[in-house]
């Protein structure tokens, strides 16, 4: 029996997915998810045999999922980069939730690709977010951090070595 984990953050791919393979003595589905972090905690839970996903979905993508799944499975730990980045803000912050570390996750990669020079408009395709959002998160990061252009956000990234100059 192969043992499947469904992942989409639509419910209805989900379903279909689920009735196809239902359809098929030899799978089982084991579980779903709808998102790729939630993903990851299913799949140290169930263990399944293979994980049927969608590439493009909000948050953590289907690569990155692909690129998790396949460090945990081969026993080590997984740290997605901006997590990282994240918290090493918060140490060198002294653990104060003030500055880049204030940052939601999703201003943060806002944050990290505006200084890196992207444009909303690739912002708003890369994290499939409409242009008004990557506006409403800009908005909130220049507000948090005190900046009013992209190029003083670009100086704060070089000041934190998030970005190479």
């Amino acid at each position: 029996m192969i043992r499947v984990l469904l992942v989409d953050d639509h419910a209805l791919v989900r379903t279909g997915f689920r009735l196809l393979l239902h359809s098929h003595s030899a799978t089982q589905v084991v579980g779903e998810a709808d998102s790729g972090e939630s993903a990851c905690e299913r799949y140290l839970e169930l263990t399944p045999d293979v994980v049927v996903m969608d590439l493009a979905m909000p948050g953590m993508g289907g690569l990155e999922l692909i690129e998790a799944i396949t460090t945990v499975a081969a026993g080590q730990r997984y740290l997605d980069v901006s997590l990282a980045h994240r918290l090493a803000l918060q140490e060198v912050d002294g653990g104060e939730k003030s500055g880049v570390a204030s940052l939601s996750e999703r201003e943060f990669e806002v944050f990290l690709r505006l200084a890196a020079g992207h444009t909303v408009q690739r912002i708003a395709e890369d994290l499939k977010l409409s242009t008004s959002t990557v506006g409403t998160h800009l908005y909130n990061v220049k507000q948090k951090l005190g900046a009013s252009n992209q190029a003083e956000l670009t100086l704060i990234a070089i000041r934190h070595r998030l970005i190479e100059p």
